[in-house]
């Protein structure tokens, strides 16, 4: 295996993992988040397999390589590894159940990517996650034989909680359960690793679990319980992906990302009551359908502030629309 191919595969890998926080081609951020995953080996085991999975066949029926080394395509495959991973402990069984899980995951990808790309013109998020997962988790009910490992040795325990306020608990864990490591510890990495690579996505992940959290507890009237609630990454990524990834950051996209936040609580809380009674999470239901409907209506609307290229940070972003905005008068893709 020649250098060049050994360096095209682990750019797929590295590249497919710094997508799952909207890092494009930041393949050292990537790494970084990959080795987060190990803290439950299992997990980060079966998100693996389930990208290698994905990116064999991928080569197998000839994929373009350019399209496969920006992991758009294989983000998703490893989020539904990373679901099975969560709650089955491998073993030669479901290794074959996280293969099949990661190729289909990919499947779905590319044929939405290009039904949304040509009639909606928008990307596709983590939706093919949403969609395998649930069908898989449907299944499993009747997949006695794969529950045969309790995943109790696997994972975290830590007393960190003790000595850290509710709220800073709650946002670590919310931001670990995106890559389906809801710990303390791993929440506060990724937050250190986000304040490191733009603290525009920082402030606004922030931002975005209070206002989601102070929202629910209003209605609710349970504050310990809206902070501690793991399904508020939905508003984290909500608040990061209108704030600043797909929309030029500016104070109106602040402002748009925060009334998507508030939007999505009540999805969340509708989402949960409805999904549980099938036994399956709100997993990112909610983020997509908040994102894709605001970017698809901002879009008919012909919103000015939609950049075009998109850079490796927000930041990146933000100066090369301001630049070409000034330079032209209008935004330019030259």
């Amino acid at each position: 295996m020649s250098y060049n191919s050994i360096k095209h595969q682990l750019s797929v890998v590295l590249n497919s993992y710094s997508e799952l926080f909207f890092m494009q081609g930041a393949t050292k951020y990537g790494l970084i988040i990959l080795l987060i995953s190990l803290l439950n080996i299992n997990c980060a085991l079966s998100g693996l397999i389930a990208l290698v999975a994905a990116y064999a066949f991928a080569s197998f029926i000839g994929f373009n390589k350019e399209f496969l080394a920006s992991g758009f395509y294989t983000y998703n495959p490893i989020l539904v590894g990373l679901s099975i991973g969560s709650i089955f402990t491998i073993t030669p069984l479901t290794l074959f159940f996280i293969v099949i899980a990661g190729i289909l995951a990919f499947v779905i990808t590319v044929v939405l990517a290009q039904i949304f790309y040509q009639y909606l013109g928008i990307g596709v998020l983590s939706l093919p996650f949403v969609i395998v997962s649930s069908l898989l988790y449907l299944a499993m009910v009747s997949y006695s034989n794969l529950y045969v490992v309790e995943l109790s040795s696997y994972l975290i325990s830590t007393d960190l909680d003790r000595y850290l306020p509710v709220w800073l608990v709650g946002l670590a864990k919310s931001l670990g359960a995106i890559v389906f490591m809801p710990y303390t510890i791993s929440g506060l990495l990724l937050l250190l690793l986000l304040a490191f690579t733009s603290q525009l996505m920082a402030i606004l992940a922030v931002a975005g679990y209070f206002i989601g959290v102070l929202i629910t507890a209003s209605f609710t009237g349970n504050y310990i319980q809206a902070f501690l609630d793991v399904n508020n990454f939905n508003y984290i990524l909500i608040a990061i992906s209108l704030g600043c990834i797909f929309l030029a950051p500016s104070v109106r996209s602040y402002l748009i990302a925060a009334i998507g936040v508030a939007l999505a609580t009540s999805l969340v809380a509708g989402v949960k009551v409805f999904w549980s009674y099938y036994g399956i999470p709100a997993f990112t239901l909610p983020f997509n359908i908040i994102t894709l409907s605001f970017l698809y209506l901002l879009r008919i609307v012909k919103y000015p502030d939609l950049p075009i290229i998109y850079k490796a940070t927000p930041e990146a972003t933000q100066d090369h629309f301001i630049t070409n905005k000034f330079r032209f008068g209008q935004y330019d893709t030259t």
